[in-house]
């Protein structure tokens, strides 16, 4: 058996129509920035939580939200309520919940590992995990809320996100290192410069260290860019485009083939 990182997203990985979901969730008003990583020790949610605070900062702007589709806990992760009140992002950062009573989904602002779930009003709804995941079909709606899709971790064999993000017709910004260097700009996304890299202890595998100024300022540029335009609607657009042309089941297949 030949094991390889999934070279496309699923079929049902579709552009839907964003402010109707945005609506749903009370968040129409609203531009989000969102990620969907495991909470490993490689993904960088703290420089990521950093650097959106610095894009806050610079910019002034209350009407961008960073959202987090990951678990808490998890196998060694991040203290994610300790980098919220680190960075003062406690009403800026969302994650998504769900029941594992009546199954419900919904995102909102960490709540600890528990909350009363929204639906049955049971204290039975938690961040999804990998043992309490979401469907496809959820996964397609919460990219589809996103307005940038952002990688950020020290390295990447294939990232899966990418792909999904710009399937859903959501514009890629990601680290310019291993997989994501190829990947971001295959989609015609933002590479994102590194400040450094470093040398793992245990491997001697080289990782990448996001510069957060940059993505800051780079952030800045995009929404400048978008104000009284529709120009990450556009840049969504071609991010699909260059999806559907680079990232294909068959032609890897045939490929195999050859």
């Amino acid at each position: 058996v030949l094991g390889s990182a999934s070279p496309a997203a699923d079929e049902c990985f579709q552009p839907l129509n964003k402010l109707e979901l945005k609506k749903a969730v009370g968040l129409e008003n609203k531009y989000i920035i969102g990620t969907v990583m495991r909470n490993q020790k490689r993904k960088l949610f703290p420089d990521l939580f950093q650097a959106f605070r610095k894009f806050l900062d610079i910019s002034g702007r209350d009407d961008v939200l960073l959202y987090c589709h990951t678990s808490y806990p998890d196998n060694h992760p991040w203290n994610i309520p300790e980098l919220l009140l680190e960075h003062g992002l406690s009403n800026k950062v969302l994650f998504t919940y769900k029941c594992s009573n009546c199954g419900y989904t919904h995102p909102t602002h960490f709540q600890d590992y528990v909350a009363v779930c929204r639906n049955c009003h049971n204290t039975t709804s938690r961040t999804s995990t990998v043992q309490l995941g979401i469907s496809s079909k959820e996964l397609v709606e919460i990219y589809n809320m996103f307005d940038i899709y952002i990688q950020y971790s020290v390295c990447e064999g294939f990232g899966m996100g990418q792909a999904e993000a710009a399937a859903c017709g959501v514009p890629v910004m990601s680290v310019d290192y291993s997989a994501m260097s190829d990947v971001v700009r295959k989609l015609d996304g933002w590479p994102l410069a590194l400040k450094a890299k470093y040398k793992e202890l245990e491997t001697g595998r080289m990782f990448a260290v996001p510069d957060n100024d940059y993505t800051a300022n780079k952030l800045c540029e995009i929404f400048a860019l978008n104000d009284g335009s529709k120009f990450l609607t556009k840049k969504g657009i071609h991010a699909r485009a260059a999806y559907l042309k680079n990232y294909s089941y068959n032609t890897t297949a045939s490929k195999y083939e050859e």
